[in-house]
C-alpha cells in the first residue's frame, strides 16, 4: 500500500550536491560544443584575414679575448661573467648599432623603411636578439611582412655589430699600450734610482759588511722586543680601560661583578659567592614568609614587622658584602695596571737600549735592505710590462674578439606567425573554457532538479519506484520498475489498498502518461480488471500510445454526448480498458469541477478492481485537484532534469489539501549507475523480456513504434 501524507512538511531544503565537471560537460554538451566550434570559427577567421609574418634568424659565435693589463685572471676579465654574453646582446640591441644597419637599409631603398619618420624605433621594434637555451650562440632575429628585406636587415645588424666591435677593439688596444708603456717607462726610472742608492750605501760605509745573516739576525731581534712591547702596551691598555669601567660601575654592584667578576681570585670569589647565594636564598625566603604571613594577619602584626626587620637586615648584609666584593675587584684591577706599567716600561727601556746599540749598522742596513728590494720589484715589474706589452701587440694583430658569423640570415620560405596549429590549439582550449564556465554558470543558475537522490530528500512522500531510463535493450528492466510499483501499491491488507489511482506529474513531459500506461498493464497481468482513463483532457496521449480512434471518450461522456458502454473500449491487453479523453475537450474541461466527473469515477469503480487516472500537471491545469478529491491514491513521477524546486513545493501545497489521500513518489528516467542495485534489473531471466512492446502493438496488429528513450511516443 502507499503510506499516508506526511503531518508536516521539512522546511530546510537540502543543498544540491555539486556535480562534477565532467558530468557537467556532459549535461551541457551542447553549449559546450557550440563554444568550441565558435571559437574554432573564429581562429579560422583570424586566420585567414590575418597578415602573414616572416622571420630571418643570422647566428654569431663571440668568444671573449680580451687584453690583459697585468696579472688578472682571464675568466675574471671579460668570460668569468655570466652576463657577458647578455651584454653583447644588449650591444647589438644598442642604437649605434642599429643605426649604422637602418643607415645601410636607407642607402638599400627598402621597401619597409620608405616613408618612416622613425626607421630605428621600427627595428628595434622588430628585432629580437636571444641566446640559445643550451648553447653560447647568438641569435639575431628580424620579423616582417617582406622575407627579403628582413634577411638583408638582420645581416645589416650583425655587420653593424662586428664593425663597432672593431673600432671598439682598435680603441681598447691603443689606450692598453699606452697605458703599459706609461707604466714601463715609470718603472724603469724608479728602478735606476734604487740602483744608485745600493752605489752610494756601498760607498759611504765601506768598513760595514752588509751580510744578510748578520742583519737578518739584529732586525729578527729588534722584531722580538717591539713584539713584546707592543704586546705590552695591549695589555696596559686593557687593565687601564677595565679598571676605569670598574670604576663607573662601583655604584652598581651587580653590573661591577658581571664586569671584573672573573678578575677576582677563586678563593674569595668563591666565598662571596657562596655567602651571596645564602643571603639571597634567605632573603626569598623571608619574603615568601611575609607573603604567607600576610594572608592571615595585618601589616601591622608583631610578626610582619619582625620578618621585615629580617628583609632588611639581610639586604644590608647583602649590600656589604657586594660593597666588599667591589673595594676587592677595585684594589686587584688597580694592581694588575700597575704591574702593566711597569712592565711597559721596561720594555720600552731594553727597546731603546738596543736600538742605540745597533742604530748605525740597523740604519745603513735598513737603506740597503730597502734599495735592494725597490730595485729588485722594480727590474720585475718591467720584466712583466715587457711580456704584456708583447701579448696585446700579439692580440690587437689577430683580433682581440673573435667573432664568427656561424649562418647568415636568409628569406623565410614560411610565416612564423601566424601558426595555424597553435591558433587553433588555442581556440579550442579557450572554447572548451568558455563552455565549462558557461555550462558551470547555468548549471548555478539552473532551477532544475538534476539529482535523483535530491528528490527523495526535498519531497516527502515515499519512493515506490524508480524507473530507470529505458532504451530497447532495456525493456525488462522497465518491466521489473513497474513490477516493484505494483508491488509497493499492493502491499498490505486488502481493504487498504488504493482502488482510484490518480498518476500525475508537477510539470509536462515528466513521464505520467507513461507510468500510467506501464503501470495499468502491470496491474492487468495479476488477472484484476484494470480501467485506464485519460483524464489529461489539455493534452491527451493514451489513444495514440493504444494506436486507437480515441474521438470517443470522458469529453463526450461527460458532456451527454455519447454512452459510457461506447467510450470504454477493451485494449490489446485482456482485462485492461481504456476510457480516452475524447475530442470535444473544451466544454468537458468544466464538467470535470461538477458532480459528474465523480458520479462517473462512482460508477465505473464497480465494474472495475483498479482505475488508473492519467492526470494533467499540478502545476499547469486545476483539473488535477479535481481528479486527486475523487482518487484514494496519488503517484507523483517526478523526472530530474524537468522538475523544479518551484513546481515541487507548488505541489505539495496542493497535495496537503487533501491529507487522507496515499501518496507515492516514482522517480522517472533514473540513470542505471543512481539506481540502488543494477541486479534488480539487469540479472533477470528475461521471462518478462518484451511483454510492453507485445502488449503495446504486436498483439493487436496494430503499427505502434514506441521510442522507450525519454518516453517519446510516435504513431504511425
Amino acid at each position: 500500500m502507499i503510506c499516508q501524507q506526511p503531518t508536516h512538511h521539512p522546511t530546510n531544503k537540502p543543498k544540491a550536491p555539486s556535480p562534477g565537471l565532467p558530468s557537467l560537460v556532459w549535461q551541457h554538451r551542447l553549449v559546450v560544443s557550440a563554444c568550441i566550434l565558435g571559437s574554432i570559427a573564429i581562429a579560422k577567421l583570424y586566420l585567414a584575414v590575418a597578415r602573414p609574418v616572416y622571420t630571418s634568424t643570422a647566428s654569431i659565435y663571440v668568444q671573449p679575448d680580451g687584453p690583459r693589463i697585468m696579472n688578472e685572471d682571464r675568466s675574471a676579465a671579460m668570460t668569468a661573467s655570466n652576463n657577458y654574453l647578455y651584454n653583447q646582446i644588449e650591444l647589438i640591441r644598442s642604437r649605434p648599432v642599429v643605426a649604422k644597419a637602418v643607415e645601410a637599409c636607407l642607402a638599400a631603398d627598402l621597401r619597409s623603411m620608405r616613408d618612416i619618420n622613425e626607421p630605428i624605433e621600427i627595428v628595434l621594434r622588430n628585432l629580437e636578439v636571444s641566446l640559445g637555451r643550451k648553447d653560447d650562440i647568438i641569435r639575431i632575429s628580424f620579423w616582417g611582412p617582406d622575407p627579403r628585406e628582413n634577411a638583408f636587415i638582420a645581416n645589416a645588424i650583425v655587420k653593424s655589430y662586428l664593425a663597432f666591435i672593431a673600432q671598439q677593439r682598435a680603441k681598447t688596444f691603443g689606450q692598453v699600450l699606452n697605458i703599459l708603456e706609461t707604466q714601463k717607462a715609470a718603472r724603469q726610472v724608479a728602478c735606476s734610482q734604487a740602483q744608485e742608492i745600493l752605489t752610494d750605501l756601498a760607498n759611504k760605509y765601506p768598513q760595514l759588511a752588509f751580510s744578510p745573516e748578520t742583519g737578518r739576525a739584529l732586525l729578527d731581534q729588534l722584531k722580538d722586543i717591539w713584539s713584546a712591547f707592543t704586546e705590552a702596551s695591549l695589555a696596559e691598555l686593557e687593565a687601564r680601560s677595565l679598571l676605569e669601567a670598574a670604576k663607573k660601575a662601583k655604584d652598581d654592584p651587580e653590573a661591577f661583578l658581571m664586569t671584573i667578576g672573573s678578575k677576582i681570585p677563586s678563593g674569595q670569589r668563591g666565598d662571596a659567592e657562596a655567602e651571596t647565594a645564602r643571603l639571597k636564598a634567605s632573603l626569598k625566603q623571608l619574603e615568601s614568609s611575609r607573603s604567607d604571613r600576610l594572608r592571615l594577619v595585618t601589616v601591622e602584626h608583631p610578626s610582619i614587622k619582625a620578618i621585615d626587620a629580617q628583609i632588611a637586615q639581610t639586604r644590608q648584609d647583602l649590600a656589604s658584602l657586594q660593597q666588599r666584593l667591589v673595594s676587592t675587584g677595585l684594589y686587584i684591577l688597580e694592581q694588575q695596571h700597575l704591574s702593566a706599567q711597569q712592565k711597559v716600561k721596561e720594555l720600552a727601556s731594553r727597546l731603546d737600549q738596543q736600538s742605540r746599540q745597533i742604530s748605525l749598522f740597523d740604519k745603513a742596513f735598513a737603506l740597503y735592505t730597502q734599495a735592494q728590494t725597490q730595485y729588485q720589484q722594480e727590474k720585475r715589474l718591467c720584466e712583466l710590462l715587457d711580456q704584456r706589452i708583447r701579448e696585446v701587440r700579439m692580440a690587437a694583430d689577430a683580433g682581440a674578439l673573435n667573432i664568427t658569423v656561424i649562418e647568415d640570415a636568409q628569406p623565410a620560405t614560411r610565416p612564423s606567425r601566424p601558426r595555424p596549429a597553435k591558433v587553433v590549439a588555442i581556440a579550442l582550449v579557450l572554447g572548451l573554457a568558455t563552455g565549462c564556465g558557461l555550462a558551470v554558470l547555468i548549471e548555478a543558475t539552473s532551477k532544475r532538479i538534476r539529482d535523483a537522490r535530491l528528490i527523495r530528500e526535498l519531497v516527502p512522500y515515499p519512493v515506490i519506484g524508480q524507473v530507470p531510463v529505458i532504451t530497447k535493450r532495456r525493456s525488462d528492466q522497465a518491466t521489473e520498475a513497474f513490477r516493484m510499483i505494483r508491488a509497493a501499491i499492493l502491499t498490505g491488507p486488502p481493504e487498504k489498498h488504493a482502488h482510484i489511482i490518480q498518476v500525475a506529474s508537477s510539470l509536462p513531459a515528466e513521464g505520467a502518461s507513461t507510468t500510467a500506461t506501464y503501470l495499468a498493464m502491470a496491474m492487468a497481468r495479476t488477472e484484476q480488471r484494470v480501467l485506464l482513463v485519460d483524464a489529461n483532457l489539455r493534452n491527451p496521449s493514451l489513444h495514440k500510445i493504444f494506436g486507437l480512434d480515441g474521438r470517443i471518450g470522458l469529453s463526450a461522456v461527460l458532456t451527454r454526448k455519447s454512452r459510457l458502454s461506447s467510450a470504454v473500449v477493451p485494449t490489446a491487453m485482456r482485462r485492461l480498458h481504456l476510457l480516452p479523453a475524447g475530442s470535444d475537450q473544451t466544454s468537458s474541461r468544466e464538467l470535470l469541477f461538477g458532480k459528474a466527473f465523480g458520479q462517473l469515477i462512482s460508477v465505473l469503480a464497480r465494474y472495475y478492481e483498479r482505475i488508473i487516472i492519467d492526470s494533467p500537471p499540478f502545476v499547469d491545469a486545476a483539473d488535477a485537484q479535481v481528479i486527486t478529491a475523487v482518487s484514494q491514491a496519488v503517484i507523483l513521477v517526478v523526472r530530474p532534469g524537468i522538475c523544479t524546486y518551484h513546481a515541487l513545493g507548488l505541489t505539495e501545497d496542493l497535495l496537503a489539501r487533501h491529507p487522507d489521500r496515499q501518496v507515492g513518489l516514482v522517480i522517472n528516467a533514473v540513470p542505471m549507475t543512481t539506481l540502488a542495485s543494477k541486479a534488480v534489473y539487469g540479472n533477470h531471466n528475461g521471462r518478462y523480456r518484451g511483454h510492453i512492446l507485445a502488449s503495446l502493438g504486436i498483439w493487436s496488429g496494430v503499427p505502434i513504434a514506441l521510442e522507450l528513450t525519454g518516453y517519446k511516443r510516435v504513431t504511425n
